[in-house]
């Protein structure tokens, strides 16, 4: 995932070494690359999407430990294999995301992923009110 490096950059340019992050998606490279602890224990949602009888539980869980930790920046990764879901995945991270991010968050940077293999970068005032040019993209946002 080549696009984590930049991520991390900015991140670690716009944080403090005790600010806390979170990546929804399954890029745990992202915390290590910006030295920054994460607000969640879940470092990849690819258990949390599976058909096993605990994942919606998880995510519950991870939806609560974001609730608390209340991270500086989170960095939604829509990417399909970033999050292995299957057609009967539950939604409640991800409604929780689009509630939360539209409510507590803004958008600081949109990185879309093209099939040629480039990634476009947006960051701050490109990035405010931007719209996905390409159905792989990462969103990072900061809590207003």
């Amino acid at each position: 995932f080549p696009e984590a490096v930049e991520i991390a950059q900015y991140l670690g340019r716009h944080t403090a070494p005790e600010d806390r992050i979170a990546v929804i998606g399954s890029e745990p490279e992202i915390y290590f690359l910006a030295r920054r602890q994460a607000a969640v224990s879940y470092m990849y949602v690819y258990p949390l999407m599976g058909s096993q009888p605990f994942a919606h539980r998880m995510q519950e869980e991870m939806i609560e430990q974001l609730a608390r930790a209340r991270p500086r920046f989170l960095v939604l990764v829509n990417v399909d294999t970033s999050w292995s879901r299957q057609p009967d995945s539950s939604r409640a991270l991800l409604d929780w995301v689009e509630r939360t991010v539209n409510t507590e968050y803004r958008l600081v940077g949109l990185i879309d992923i093209m099939r040629e293999g480039e990634s476009i970068y947006r960051w701050d005032a490109a990035a405010a009110g931007a719209e996905p040019a390409s159905p792989a993209h990462v969103a990072v946002f900061e809590r207003r």
